[in-house]
């Protein structure tokens, strides 16, 4: 990965982190019902890839591993931020995206 693309990786993951930042992880949590909202917004704010979903011991990635990958992967990630664009695609359309992610990376 070139520079100039991890610069840009970086400013979105850092503009995600700053704007999921905004509140305390305590505000986001009343705000949102989940149990897993505080932990997701702790996260976030430590700037981890991944947490361990409380009530089902799972590991949820967090929008800044998403972001890293580059495009959706079509699996109705909780935190997708690309709108589940893949969401019911082929295999090979979305390879597609994972391609063309891979461009924008070099």
């Amino acid at each position: 990965m070139s520079s100039s693309s991890s610069g840009r990786i970086g400013g979105k993951v850092a503009s995600v982190v700053k704007e999921m930042t905004k509140q305390q992880p305590q505000q986001q949590a009343q705000a949102v019902s989940p149990k897993w909202s505080a932990v997701h917004a702790q996260a976030l704010a430590d700037g981890k890839n991944s947490y361990t979903d409380p009530t089902t011991g799972y590991l949820c990635f967090t929008e800044i591993e998403h972001l890293k990958r580059g495009y959706c992967c079509g699996n109705k990630c909780r935190h997708c931020p690309y709108e589940y664009k893949n969401v019911g695609k082929s295999p090979a359309e979305i390879a597609v995206d994972r391609e063309a992610a891979k461009w924008k990376r070099k």
